[in-house]
């Protein structure tokens, strides 16, 4: 049975998408197609000189929110599901909180929500980094996007449907690894069915958007 609502993955600028889709066997983008969902990717390329002065508002309110609009378009959907990874995650509970109106479930994977902590590397480094100097010339294991920095998402979004779901891995093994494959998209589908609704290609509705957040033990 297919999904009434479509999902929308938006990988980082940092890697590439295609992490989601290595091999046959080995594919979250398979898993969600096997079960269904109507799955759509943002590929943002790779940056030139002509993207140097890009910042959050036009990826966020210009790329997302254009490709959003065409499968509303497409699909006669008025709010789509959307997942966010990693640095696509972040970009994801922004635009969700821009527009909620288009957005039915959020679902964040390994994605920084907390950045006032000491755990991670990057966190780390950050506190001690003169930015303006630069400028001018969730698993266990995970050294770029630790716990503290992901569990904080569900406690504040307006929805109580929330979800905390932590996996004993790490910041891409939970894409990549055989025992994450069986148990990171699956879960993901069975949450989005569980609220996916028959009416949502006619009618959009009035709640806030549902939220699961996961991180890596």
């Amino acid at each position: 049975m297919r999904y009434h609502t479509p999902l929308l993955v938006v990988y980082a600028l940092i890697n590439r998408e295609t992490m989601l889709d290595l091999q046959p066997g080995r594919s979250v983008v398979e898993r969600f197609l096997q079960a269904g969902i109507d799955l759509y990717m943002i590929d943002w390329g790779y940056p030139s000189r002509n993207d140097r002065f890009l910042g959050f508002d036009d990826h966020i309110n210009g790329y997302m929110d254009n490709i959003v609009e065409v499968i509303r378009q497409r699909t006669g959907c008025p709010q789509v599901n959307l997942m966010g990874i990693c640095m696509g995650g972040t970009f994801s509970v922004i635009y969700a909180a821009l527009h909620p109106e288009k957005i039915r479930n959020l679902v964040t994977t390994v994605t920084p929500t907390n950045f006032d902590t000491d755990k991670g590397l990057l966190h780390v480094w950050m506190k001690h980094m003169d930015v303006d100097r630069m400028v001018d010339i969730y698993g266990k294991f995970d050294h770029l996007v630790p716990p503290e920095a992901c569990d904080k998402l569900t406690g504040r979004v307006g929805s109580r449907d929330t979800e905390d779901i932590c996996l004993d891995t790490g910041h891409i093994g939970i894409y990549v690894s055989s025992k994450c494959q069986r148990e990171f998209a699956p879960r993901i589908a069975a949450w989005l069915k569980a609220r996916d609704l028959p009416q949502a290609r006619k009618a959009a509705t009035a709640l806030d958007a549902n939220t699961a957040a996961f991180q890596k033990r």
